[in-house]
């Protein structure tokens, strides 16, 4: 493909003394040097208000380069701004939630239920007056907070084995889906909700033993994890201080506990939440 060149160009070119008519090259490198030099102050004054954020929220501020990038890409000011400053607010309710112990309390699912509900229009703004009210009022509920957490730890039971009592926490219990496996026998891999399941018991039974809660990286879902992947199928149990695990092949593990005492607290707070009549299943 050629493409016709226009004479008067050439003519136009040819007669002119310059070498880039009617264009002054000084004034583009100018106007780029001084882009350049605004793009390296924003994208600093970008890096220091990620940080900013990420100390104001003990780094618990997620979706931050997203916001920015569509920001950039089209989104209004006003929208980028609102979007920037929930994502700010949800990670001040989650520091503090973490600095005030009251995740300690909760179980899994609260505290699912709970995270949910930062990404909503219900989450309110973080200012001094909504934080002071919202925790004194956590504060003067962590009796019902942490019950509450027990009894979702009892509805996550099967009552399909004679064991699980639909009443209490016997001695032994069986859940499902401690462990899973894939297209091979020997290949397996411990459960998101096997790993929940035994930290909320060990979480439960620390706070009624008067001891603190483990962090979730040592906790005993982490403990399982680490015993499963040295042990395989060996027909090892797990042993934890407040129970022994079995798993099998067919997802389920049997939970014993060693600490009959703290199970007797356990079903003293089932029985409160339930009331005086229990329901034959949950």
């Amino acid at each position: 493909m050629t493409t016709a060149v226009n004479p008067e160009v050439i003519c136009e070119f040819a007669s002119s003394s310059e070498v880039i008519p009617s264009i002054s090259i000084e004034n583009i490198l100018t106007r780029a040097a001084y882009a350049m030099t605004t793009f390296a102050d924003g994208l600093a004054k970008l890096r220091e208000a990620q940080q900013l954020m990420k100390d104001a929220t003990d780094d618990k501020m997620y979706g931050y380069i997203e916001v920015v990038r569509n920001g950039l890409g089209g989104s209004s000011d006003d929208a980028t701004l609102k979007r920037m400053k929930r994502l700010l607010d949800a990670g001040i309710w989650s520091r503090l939630m973490n600095e005030t112990g009251m995740k300690t309390l909760m179980s899994h699912k609260q505290i699912d239920e709970w995270e949910k509900q930062l990404d909503t229009e219900n989450m309110p703004e973080a200012t001094l007056d909504n934080i002071l009210t919202s925790f004194r009022a956590l504060n003067q509920d962590k009796g019902q907070i942490f019950e509450q957490g027990v009894t979702d730890v009892f509805k996550k039971l099967s009552w399909d084995y004679k064991t699980n009592c639909p009443c209490k926490i016997g001695k032994k219990i069986i859940v499902n889906s401690m462990v899973g496996s894939s297209y091979s026998k020997n290949c397996y891999y411990v459960t998101d909700e096997g790993r929940n399941k035994l930290n909320d018991l060990e979480k439960m039974m620390s706070i009624l033993d008067g001891r603190n809660v483990p962090d979730h990286r040592i906790a005993a879902g982490a403990q399982f994890y680490e015993f499963t992947r040295e042990n395989m199928w060996n027909g090892e149990n797990f042993e934890h201080e407040y129970f022994t695990v079995k798993y099998f092949k067919a997802r389920t593990g049997h939970i014993i506990f060693k600490r009959l005492d703290l199970v007797d607290k356990l079903n003293d707070i089932i029985s409160r939440q339930y009331g005086t009549v229990l329901p034959s299943r949950v």
